[in-house]
């Protein structure tokens, strides 16, 4: 998961509370709950329930599932905020290869608010990236743009597309991940003449 994950009342809140011009005694009234428990939960005080999910569905603002994603995305992401023990695969007893180092993110040009609604509305990771890099880019900040370019997980072709537009050592300063082009185009295809993927 990328950047920050706001808690579901925040998106509620900025989504459809506060552009409705809607008082927090008037959307609960609207939503037949109480005014305190819609404080909560948009105070993040409470999580999103099914229940508030279902209301929300049936009065018009999207399905119980979006907004059930909404807050399993946030609880997600607030868990990854702390270290986690060694685990060791189930079935063979070994421990996993660390993950790479992580990189610091590029300044982003997407909201808290619509990385989540993007992720609770099931865009993968580097869809995300892949927005973040053209807001970047419509902001006129190339290397934003192309930071979170280099994030994704980009098809071999686009890779080699790349590769011959600014050659080899723009992939690997970017730190572009090159996995797909590497099992498309075998071992030590960004090494190649230009020509050649």
């Amino acid at each position: 998961m990328i950047g920050t994950h706001p808690h579901p009342g925040e998106i509620l809140k900025e989504t459809l509370i506060a552009p409705l011009g809607l008082s927090v005694a008037e959307a609960a009234d609207r939503l037949a709950m109480s005014h305190d428990g819609l404080l909560d939960v948009l105070d993040g005080k409470a999580g999103m329930t099914p229940d508030l999910a279902l209301r929300l569905e049936k009065a018009g603002e999207n399905t119980a599932h979006f907004w059930m994603a909404v807050q399993s995305n946030f609880e997600l992401w607030r868990a990854m905020q702390h270290s986690r023990p060694v685990v060791r695969v189930l079935r063979t007893g070994a421990v996993p290869a660390p993950e790479e180092a992580a990189r610091p993110l590029p300044k982003s040009y997407l909201s808290d608010v619509d990385r989540a609604v993007a992720y609770a509305d099931g865009l993968s990771d580097d869809s995300i990236c892949m927005d973040e890099s053209t807001a970047a880019e419509k902001a006129g900040d190339d290397a934003a743009s192309w930071a979170w370019m280099a994030r994704a997980e980009l098809p071999a072709h686009t890779l080699a597309f790349l590769k011959g537009q600014n050659g080899a050592q723009f992939i690997r300063d970017l730190g572009f991940r090159t996995r797909k082009a590497d099992e498309a185009y075998g071992p030590g295809w960004l090494d190649r003449p230009d020509s050649e993927p």
